[in-house]
């Protein structure tokens, strides 16, 4: 079993007054040794299932990127099996959510619960992005090779 994985659960458990972070990815979470009950070390009185474990903690979950966690996506059901407490989707990019079929097929971003919107030329104005590059298709020159 990761040793970060046991440090965050043992510290969950031991220590009230200390906010204890853990960072997985989606492949990580959704791999089989987090949801392998054979371990030979148990957490939380008994368990040995790090998925099962992590769900006794109630975390708060913060997603990075979640055009990669659409709500219909494994990936999504992975962070909904944790019964968290609050999940915080932060990015900049969401997934669309489709209705309809055929021709009266529409889609609108996934905008759940949104607290703050920032645009794409607020984003650039605050010095929040870290470059913006144009590229022209019919010269092959970028912005930046122009004089």
């Amino acid at each position: 079993m990761p040793s970060e994985l046991i440090d965050y659960l043992e510290a969950s458990r031991n220590n009230r007054n200390t906010i204890k972070c853990l960072l997985i990815n989606d492949a990580m979470l959704m791999s089989k040794s987090m949801t392998r009950g054979d371990y030979d070390q148990t957490l939380f009185g008994g368990l040995s299932c790090p998925v099962d474990a992590l769900k006794q903690t109630r975390p708060v979950v913060i997603i990075d990127e979640p055009h990669r966690f659409k709500k219909d996506g494994k990936a999504y059901k992975a962070v909904c099996a944790l019964n968290p407490q609050l999940i915080i989707r932060f990015g900049a990019t969401f997934p669309d959510i489709e209705f309809g079929s055929g021709q009266n097929k529409t889609s609108k971003k996934d905008y759940e619960n949104l607290v703050y919107n920032l645009g794409s030329i607020q984003a650039f104005n605050g010095g929040l992005v870290k470059a913006v590059d144009i590229h022209y298709p019919e010269t092959g020159f970028s912005a930046k090779d122009k004089p």
